[in-house]
Parts: structure tokens; C-alpha cells; sequence
């Protein structure tokens, strides 16, 4: 079904960074408020494959760490082994200290995905991340 080496490689380095992004010292994490139009683009981009549009709201650690390219093939390859993107199913908010996660239920042609997007204080995307359905 889903390569999970092709995911780890995409993915498991963002965990490392995502939460490096944000050096602000006061508890501040967003709203739920705030975060669902962003996260709403911010898929739209990615499905669009208007991988610039999608990094523009990437912190610079993000940038840095995962940049337009690697984004792209990340992507593609999740492409290529679910099928096309359907649509979202779900959300869900998990407030982590200073960063709030949504965890955004996605169907895929060839199965489930959670895409996961953790934002800073600031609105930004300090960590992007796909995380496999497993059937019950």
C-alpha cells in the first residue's frame, strides 16, 4: 500500500525540527480559529502542486529543512503509491505547549491518510507531516 520507507524519508526529519521554529518565550499557541483557513490553503496548495504557495507559510527552519523540491517529491511519491487526493474527511486540534497540530483525516484512491500540520505562534508551519491510516 503506502511505501513507508518513501514517508519516513519525506517525513520523520520534520518531527526533529518542528519544533525548533518557534523562539518566541510566552505560551502563545494559536487558535483553532486561527489555524483552520491557513491549513485549509495550505492543503490546497499542496494537492494543487503549488509546492512555492505551500512553503510560503513554512517557518524558516521548515524552509530550510524541507524545501520546495523535497516537498514536491515527498508528495509525488505519496502520490504514487495512494492514488490521487479524494478529499478530507476530518480535523482534529491537539494544542502541543506553544504550537497547535491538525491532524486533517484524508482520503486518498488507494486508502486513508492523516496530514498532519503543526503551526508555531506565529501562523507558521513549523512541522508537515503524513501519517498512515491503519485499518481496523
Amino acid at each position: 500500500m503506502l511505501n513507508k520507507v518513501a514517508i519516513t524519508f519525506f517525513y520523520l526529519f520534520i518531527l526533529i525540527f518542528s519544533f525548533a521554529c518557534n523562539s518566541n518565550t510566552e505560551s502563545t499557541a494559536p487558535s483553532q480559529e486561527e489555524v483552520t483557513g491557513i491549513v485549509t490553503v495550505v492543503i490546497n496548495h499542496l494537492v494543487a502542486g503549488e509546492y512555492s504557495e505551500v512553503t510560503r507559510h513554512f517557518c524558516p527552519i521548515m524552509k530550510k529543512e524541507l524545501p520546495e523540491e523535497k516537498l514536491e517529491s515527498g508528495w509525488v511519491n505519496t502520490l504514487n503509491n495512494m492514488g490521487g487526493y479524494v478529499g478530507e474527511v476530518r480535523r482534529s486540534f491537539n494544542q502541543l505547549e506553544d504550537y497547535m497540530a491538525v491532524n486533517v483525516l484524508s482520503e486518498f484512491e488507494e486508502g486513508l491518510l492523516v496530514i498532519r500540520v503543526v503551526f508555531d505562534s506565529k501562523k507558521r508551519v513549523a512541522g508537515l507531516w503524513l501519517q498512515e491510516v491503519e485499518e481496523q
